[in-house]
């Protein structure tokens, strides 16, 4: 799941056993939205309630919305999609487990992701894809502005109110702000252990880092534990440009305990989270297809061996429960 972010790819006992336009225009096709949002914030926002301190475009989309912000200058985008509900089992034992599985997406003036949340294993429109493309290392300053711009996008969000039928995607908005607060902070270059991919050479002419976070927490009434990741893309500096959440059809990473993390020792040619994710039939037990500690194991797997483990089988596909996510290593 971790590498430079390019694609990004669980729902019962998992564990058992892981957008009124007041902006004229908008992104062109292929950058911020690949859907054609509807005119009017009316459908979106409760009754009552204007777009407000920056708010510029509040839409719906095809099985979403979409919204823009500006402040100073700078616009951002973001927009989100909803999938299926998440298992009940999940929701009776957390009732903090979210109704429905949904993507976000927080992408710069030029329509270039920086932030992605996937609620299940892939995400729902496979055109979204966090790149680092154009990205080099003296980035780092604008992109922690791009998260500063999102982290007061999300304040503004809070001072209104969708309507009912939109609730899940509020929430789901309003409970991103620990993470991009998380992502200003500079972090601790914590190399991994491969000496030979580490060597000055390399380091020089590579200066990013790819992180893994696992997090976890109990659940299925204490039979097991539900794990989901956070990948990110750091600078020599230190600065998060490109983080990548996944729920795995539960809790999502950010909400929940942070369990280890791997940091690689240099650039690799992944991507943070490159929509890596089980692709067989979801199962708590995981005893056939895969639950989410199987999603995580398969996104931990990507970045610190730095390779696509099959979707289909391995983890994804064994009759061995899975109780918890791995521990790093």
């Amino acid at each position: 799941m971790l590498a430079a972010l390019r694609t990004f790819r669980s729902n019962a006992v998992p564990c058992l056993c892981l957008v009124a336009l007041c902006a004229t225009t908008l992104p062109a096709a292929g950058q911020a939205s690949r859907s054609e949002p509807a005119p009017g914030s009316s459908a979106v926002l409760a009754e009552g309630h204007e777009l407000r301190e920056g708010l510029t475009s509040l839409s719906t989309v095809p099985n979403g919305i979409f919204g823009s912000y500006e402040h100073e200058g700078e616009i951002l985008h973001f927009e989100t999609r909803r999938g299926p509900r998440t298992p009940s089992v999940l929701r009776k034992s957390d009732p903090r487990t979210p109704k429905f599985e949904i993507d976000v997406q927080f992408m710069n003036g030029n329509g270039q992701p920086f932030l992605i949340q996937i609620g299940g294993h892939a995400p729902i429109d496979e055109t979204w894809v966090a790149s680092t493309e154009g990205v080099t290392d003296d980035a780092g300053p604008k992109r922690k502005r791009e998260f500063v711009l999102a982290a007061k996008a999300i304040e503004s969000l809070a001072k209104v109110k969708f309507t009912r039928r939109f609730h899940p995607e509020y929430r789901t908005l309003l409970h991103l702000a620990p993470l991009v607060a998380s992502a200003r902070v500079i972090d601790k270059i914590e190399e991994g252990g491969d000496q030979e991919i580490s060597s000055p050479k390399l380091l020089a002419s590579s200066p990013y880092r790819h992180k893994v976070e696992i997090h976890d927490q109990s659940c299925c009434f204490g039979l097991g534990r539900h794990g989901a990741t956070i990948g990110k893309l750091i600078s020599s500096s230190g600065v998060t440009t490109t983080a990548v959440i996944t729920c795995n059809h539960g809790t999502c990473a950010h909400q929940m305990p942070h369990k280890c993390s791997w940091t690689s020792p240099a650039n690799r040619n992944n991507h943070v989270h490159n929509h890596a994710s089980c692709s067989t039939p979801y199962n708590a037990t995981s005893v056939y297809g895969h639950n989410s500690n199987d999603d995580t194991d398969h996104q931990y797997r990507e970045v610190r061996e730095n390779f696509h483990p099959s979707p289909t089988g391995g983890t994804c596909n064994n009759s061995s429960s899975n109780n918890h996510p791995t521990n790093c290593y």
